[in-house]
Protein backbone atom coordinates (compact mmCIF):
# COMPACT_ATOMS: atom_id res chain seq x y z
CA UNK A 1 0.00 0.00 0.00
CA UNK A 2 1.18 3.64 -1.00
CA UNK A 3 1.70 5.31 2.46
CA UNK A 4 0.99 8.79 0.72
CA UNK A 5 -2.45 8.04 0.22
CA UNK A 6 -3.54 7.33 4.25
CA UNK A 7 -0.75 10.44 4.46
CA UNK A 8 -3.32 12.73 2.79
CA UNK A 9 -6.26 11.19 3.68
CA UNK A 10 -5.51 12.10 7.38
CA UNK A 11 -5.06 15.92 6.03
CA UNK A 12 -7.96 15.70 3.96
CA UNK A 13 -10.16 14.44 7.34
CA UNK A 14 -8.65 17.14 9.74
CA UNK A 15 -8.36 19.71 7.74
CA UNK A 16 -11.43 19.92 5.33
CA UNK A 17 -14.20 17.52 7.26
CA UNK A 18 -14.28 20.26 10.45
CA UNK A 19 -11.35 18.88 12.60
CA UNK A 20 -12.00 15.45 12.24
CA UNK A 21 -9.28 13.76 14.86
CA UNK A 22 -11.03 10.17 14.85
CA UNK A 23 -10.59 9.66 10.99
CA UNK A 24 -7.58 11.74 11.27
CA UNK A 25 -5.60 9.40 13.79
CA UNK A 26 -6.81 6.16 12.17
CA UNK A 27 -4.97 7.39 8.75
CA UNK A 28 -2.32 8.76 10.34
CA UNK A 29 -1.73 5.51 12.25
CA UNK A 30 -1.43 3.90 8.49
CA UNK A 31 0.70 6.40 7.33
CA UNK A 32 3.22 6.80 10.13
CA UNK A 33 3.51 2.64 9.47
CA UNK A 34 5.47 3.60 6.32
CA UNK A 35 8.02 5.86 7.57
CA UNK A 36 10.39 3.16 8.52
CA UNK A 37 13.94 3.15 6.67
CA UNK A 38 13.44 -0.24 5.27
CA UNK A 39 9.81 0.89 3.62
CA UNK A 40 11.00 2.73 0.30
CA UNK A 41 8.57 5.38 1.05
CA UNK A 42 8.18 9.39 0.86
CA UNK A 43 5.44 9.23 3.84
CA UNK A 44 8.22 12.17 6.58
CA UNK A 45 8.99 10.25 9.51
CA UNK A 46 7.71 13.37 11.54
CA UNK A 47 4.43 11.78 10.67
CA UNK A 48 4.93 9.29 13.59
CA UNK A 49 4.58 12.56 15.81
CA UNK A 50 1.77 14.02 14.39
CA UNK A 51 -0.79 10.92 16.04
CA UNK A 52 -0.77 12.56 19.88
CA UNK A 53 -0.62 15.77 18.90
CA UNK A 54 -4.37 15.37 16.85
CA UNK A 55 -5.03 13.60 19.77
CA UNK A 56 -4.10 16.58 21.94
CA UNK A 57 -5.82 18.88 19.31
CA UNK A 58 -8.89 17.03 20.16
CA UNK A 59 -8.39 17.13 23.93
CA UNK A 60 -6.97 13.61 24.58
CA UNK A 61 -4.22 15.57 26.70
CA UNK A 62 -3.07 12.56 29.05
CA UNK A 63 -3.24 9.90 26.18
CA UNK A 64 -1.42 12.16 23.98
CA UNK A 65 0.87 13.15 27.18
CA UNK A 66 1.35 9.08 27.31
CA UNK A 67 2.10 8.27 23.81
CA UNK A 68 5.11 10.91 23.38
CA UNK A 69 6.94 9.57 26.19
CA UNK A 70 6.43 6.38 25.08
CA UNK A 71 8.15 6.95 21.70
CA UNK A 72 11.38 5.54 22.37
CA UNK A 73 12.26 5.95 18.60
CA UNK A 74 14.41 3.75 16.87
CA UNK A 75 18.06 4.97 16.01
CA UNK A 76 18.05 7.33 19.33
CA UNK A 77 21.71 7.33 20.84
CA UNK A 78 20.61 6.24 24.11
CA UNK A 79 22.87 3.54 25.19
CA UNK A 80 22.80 4.22 28.91
CA UNK A 81 18.94 3.57 29.06
CA UNK A 82 18.49 6.98 30.64
CA UNK A 83 15.61 8.65 28.09
CA UNK A 84 13.85 5.33 28.59
CA UNK A 85 14.22 4.77 32.15
CA UNK A 86 13.21 8.81 32.62
CA UNK A 87 10.29 7.65 30.44
CA UNK A 88 9.11 5.27 32.20
CA UNK A 89 8.84 7.26 35.50
CA UNK A 90 7.21 9.69 34.24
CA UNK A 91 4.53 7.50 32.55
CA UNK A 92 3.95 5.69 36.20
CA UNK A 93 2.11 8.80 37.63
CA UNK A 94 0.17 9.31 34.09
CA UNK A 95 -0.66 5.78 32.76
CA UNK A 96 -3.60 5.37 35.62
CA UNK A 97 -5.05 8.03 34.45
CA UNK A 98 -5.46 7.32 30.48
CA UNK A 99 -8.98 5.60 30.98
CA UNK A 100 -10.72 7.59 34.04
CA UNK A 101 -11.72 11.33 34.84
CA UNK A 102 -9.06 13.17 37.28
CA UNK A 103 -9.72 15.84 39.13
CA UNK A 104 -7.59 19.30 39.79
CA UNK A 105 -6.60 18.24 43.24
CA UNK A 106 -5.00 14.47 41.66
CA UNK A 107 -3.55 17.02 38.84
CA UNK A 108 -1.72 19.53 41.33
CA UNK A 109 -0.60 16.24 42.84
CA UNK A 110 0.80 14.42 40.31
CA UNK A 111 2.48 17.88 38.41
CA UNK A 112 4.71 18.29 42.00
CA UNK A 113 5.46 14.78 41.48
CA UNK A 114 6.34 14.82 37.87
CA UNK A 115 8.55 18.03 38.66
CA UNK A 116 10.42 16.40 41.36
CA UNK A 117 11.27 13.45 38.54
CA UNK A 118 11.79 15.38 35.74
CA UNK A 119 14.85 15.00 34.31
CA UNK A 120 17.46 18.30 33.52
CA UNK A 121 17.13 19.01 30.52
CA UNK A 122 21.07 19.53 30.02
CA UNK A 123 21.17 15.81 30.82
CA UNK A 124 19.05 14.86 28.16
CA UNK A 125 20.77 16.73 25.48
CA UNK A 126 23.19 14.41 24.38
CA UNK A 127 20.72 11.66 23.74
CA UNK A 128 19.77 12.82 19.97
CA UNK A 129 18.80 10.01 16.61
CA UNK A 130 20.73 10.05 14.10
CA UNK A 131 17.83 10.98 12.09
CA UNK A 132 16.80 14.73 12.03
CA UNK A 133 13.20 14.19 11.69
CA UNK A 134 13.25 12.31 15.12
CA UNK A 135 12.95 13.96 18.14
CA UNK A 136 15.62 14.63 20.64
CA UNK A 137 14.26 13.57 24.32
CA UNK A 138 14.14 17.12 25.65
CA UNK A 139 11.33 17.24 22.92
CA UNK A 140 9.31 14.87 23.95
CA UNK A 141 9.34 15.49 27.46
CA UNK A 142 8.70 19.26 26.43
CA UNK A 143 5.73 18.22 24.29
CA UNK A 144 4.46 15.71 26.82
CA UNK A 145 4.39 18.15 29.69
CA UNK A 146 2.43 20.49 27.64
CA UNK A 147 -0.04 17.84 27.16
CA UNK A 148 -0.54 17.20 30.92
CA UNK A 149 -0.64 20.99 31.46
CA UNK A 150 -3.53 21.14 28.74
CA UNK A 151 -5.45 18.76 30.86
CA UNK A 152 -4.84 20.69 33.70
CA UNK A 153 -6.26 23.96 32.91
CA UNK A 154 -9.01 21.95 31.11
CA UNK A 155 -9.94 20.92 34.39
CA UNK A 156 -9.68 24.16 36.05
CA UNK A 157 -11.71 25.61 33.20
CA UNK A 158 -14.34 23.41 34.06
CA UNK A 159 -14.57 24.49 37.89
CA UNK A 160 -14.35 28.14 36.11
CA UNK A 161 -17.37 27.44 34.00
CA UNK A 162 -19.32 26.16 36.48
CA UNK A 163 -18.45 29.31 38.81
CA UNK A 164 -18.66 31.91 36.36
CA UNK A 165 -20.91 30.71 33.25
CA UNK A 166 -18.43 31.02 30.91
CA UNK A 167 -15.04 29.53 29.42
CA UNK A 168 -11.66 31.21 31.16
CA UNK A 169 -9.46 32.75 27.91
CA UNK A 170 -6.31 32.16 29.68
CA UNK A 171 -4.48 29.53 32.37
CA UNK A 172 -3.58 33.68 33.74
CA UNK A 173 -7.39 34.32 34.37
CA UNK A 174 -7.66 30.53 36.38
CA UNK A 175 -4.63 31.98 38.87
CA UNK A 176 -6.65 35.45 39.22
CA UNK A 177 -10.26 33.33 40.11
CA UNK A 178 -8.13 32.06 42.73
CA UNK A 179 -9.26 28.24 40.56
CA UNK A 180 -5.57 27.04 39.49
CA UNK A 181 -2.96 27.17 42.11
CA UNK A 182 0.02 28.18 39.82
CA UNK A 183 0.91 28.52 36.28
CA UNK A 184 1.56 25.31 34.58
CA UNK A 185 5.26 24.86 34.29
CA UNK A 186 7.39 24.16 31.85
CA UNK A 187 10.21 21.25 31.38
CA UNK A 188 12.78 23.74 28.89
CA UNK A 189 11.81 26.85 29.03
CA UNK A 190 13.13 28.42 25.18
CA UNK A 191 10.27 30.69 24.56
CA UNK A 192 6.99 31.95 26.54
CA UNK A 193 3.93 29.59 26.15
CA UNK A 194 0.84 30.81 26.83
CA UNK A 195 -2.28 28.23 27.45
CA UNK A 196 -5.54 29.60 26.35
CA UNK A 197 -9.14 28.53 25.12
CA UNK A 198 -10.10 28.51 21.68
CA UNK A 199 -13.42 29.44 21.07
CA UNK A 200 -13.45 27.55 17.52
CA UNK A 201 -12.76 24.39 18.75
CA UNK A 202 -13.72 24.95 22.25
CA UNK A 203 -10.62 23.01 23.59
CA UNK A 204 -7.61 24.33 25.76
CA UNK A 205 -4.56 24.93 23.56
CA UNK A 206 -1.03 26.73 23.82
CA UNK A 207 0.69 28.98 21.61
CA UNK A 208 4.03 31.36 21.51
CA UNK A 209 4.04 34.42 23.86
CA UNK A 210 3.45 35.88 27.58
CA UNK A 211 0.45 36.60 29.81
CA UNK A 212 -0.02 40.66 29.62
CA UNK A 213 -0.19 41.47 33.28
CA UNK A 214 -3.81 42.62 34.74
CA UNK A 215 -3.86 46.38 35.17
Amino acid sequence: MNGLIPYYLWYSYYWNNDYDAINAVKYYKIAAGHTREWIATEVPIATQYYIPLILGKWGNYITSAILFLSMWLDGVDDDKKLCSTESEKLLTFLQPYREKPIDLASMEMIKKSIENVLPSASSMKAYKSANPFTMTCNEHYNRAIRQFNLALVTEADNLYLKKYGKHAQTAMELIDSQILPSLPTEYEQQVGIIYEYREDKKVWDYTAGTYKKKK
